[in-house]
């Protein structure tokens, strides 16, 4: 192997290991709320990322499935985006406790899970790109809303705390 190969090789390393020391720079060098922000943001940007590149793509490639994983990740990225904003610490909002962030954060799994389980349909199945993006648009206004108003159950109780 040639000494130019190997710096290929390695290049394509350096952004990662550079993006990683510098989120644990600031994880110790700063706090946890900061270190959380950075991180969620991180992937909010990769889920805007994934909308912007399959959204452009979209009447080249030959399955939904792609398109559909775009999608579904901008609308979970958005939800992420809440989940941090809502971040006990954060001043977007004036919120007294942890409660509507881990509702964001729950919801925002769950509709991962769906969009990774659901995937597979589109290898073969056609995708109505825009019904899916204002669908998955108004399931998210619909979550936001029920987050903000607490239509959930509790899903987080302090240590010590009776729950009866």
């Amino acid at each position: 192997m040639s000494k130019t190969n190997i710096f290929k090789k390695l290049k394509i390393l350096v952004a990662p290991i550079a993006m990683t020391i510098i989120l644990l720079w600031i994880r110790f060098q700063y706090s946890g709320l900061e270190f959380h922000t950075f991180a969620e943001l991180f992937s909010v940007v990769v889920g805007i990322l994934m909308l912007i590149i399959v959204w452009n793509t979209r009447m080249f490639t030959k399955n939904a499935f792609l398109v559909y994983l775009g999608i579904g990740y901008f609308w979970i990225a958005i939800l992420d985006v809440f989940h941090t904003f809502t971040f006990m610490g954060m001043p977007f909002f004036n919120i007294k406790g942890p409660e509507v962030m881990i509702h964001f954060w729950i919801y925002a799994r769950y509709m991962e899970s769906l969009l990774l389980l659901t995937a597979p349909i589109f290898l073969k199945k056609k995708l109505n790109e825009k019904l899916m993006l204002y669908g998955m648009g108004l399931v998210v206004l619909f979550l936001s809303w029920a987050a903000f108003n607490r239509l959930a159950p509790v899903m987080f109780t302090p240590k010590g705390v009776d729950t009866i």
